[in-house]
């Protein structure tokens, strides 16, 4: 409980610096006047980037102390390097702006080295598993990126997926599913906070893409515990990222069917 309330603290206080040093250096959202009319604009002022920066120090931090516990079992600590590295691309394409293609590629190095040295579904083969693994880590990343676009939403799903997969952990004698769980739903509904409407910060793919990796890492741990059935090891997870995999299928159908890339 301790872990959690200092990652909810360290979440609050680290936001609020960041937004302050975010508007006072010009890392910044600006209105775009000629895509809203004054009317709708649902963010008609200067709002601050980098909020999943303050995400990134909470779960970190969090992470480490229950390493330190001995409340996680050494999965997470290779893990851990792999989240630090997608957050590292997500920063570079709020900076500078990656192609799509760089940033698949880097997604699917960094879900494929998960897979093979770290975490895999449970309950099927390796022929199924580690592609079956690798492609569900790069869809979620993905997913929860494409769920950042209004306020509040992405967060607040991370928010209530993590609370699901945390009561699944306990369901199925699973601790640290339910530990890292517990530390993703503080920091983001810290986040959530500030960035449920109106926003005053954005989190950013730095943000995103490290929620969207950590939260496929938990789906696909929580595939480990004990189920009265092998297909309820795959399902059940599944079901708690529903709406991230709904969004995303229904997203690619469109594009595809208006011929869009």
């Amino acid at each position: 409980m301790k872990v959690l309330v200092l990652t909810l603290v360290v979440t609050l206080v680290a936001l609020i610096g960041v937004r302050q040093w975010a508007l006072r250096v010009g890392w910044v959202y600006r209105p775009q006047p000629d895509r809203w009319q004054p009317k709708s604009n649902p963010h008609p002022r200067t709002i601050a980037l980098g909020g999943g920066l303050g995400i990134l120090a909470a779960v970190t931090l969090a992470l480490l102390i229950s390493l330190w516990q001995g409340n996680l079992s050494p999965l997470w600590a290779w893990t851990m390097p792999l989240a630090l590295a997608i957050a590292l691309l997500g920063l570079l394409d709020d900076l500078r702006g990656c192609s799509a293609h760089q940033k698949l590629l880097a997604q699917v190095v960094i879900a494929l080295t998960t897979t093979l040295g770290i975490t895999r579904l449970a309950a099927l083969p390796d022929s199924i598993s580690v592609p079956l693994t690798t492609l569900s880590l790069v869809a979620l990343i993905n997913a929860v990126n494409m769920m950042d676009n209004m306020d509040g939403t992405a967060s607040g799903l991370v928010t209530l997926s993590s609370l699901g997969f945390a009561a699944l952990g306990i369901l199925t004698d699973n601790p640290p599913v339910t530990t890292v769980s517990l530390i993703l739903a503080a920091s983001s509904f810290g986040f959530w906070l500030f960035n449920k409407p109106p926003a005053s910060i954005f989190m950013g793919d730095v943000g995103s893409l490290f929620l969207g990796y950590l939260l496929g890492v938990v789906a696909v741990t929580a595939s480990q515990g004990r189920y009265p059935h092998a297909f309820a090891a795959i399902f059940v997870p599944a079901l708690m990222v529903g709406c991230f995999v709904a969004d995303i299928t229904f997203v690619t159908l469109w594009r595809l069917t208006h011929r869009l890339p």
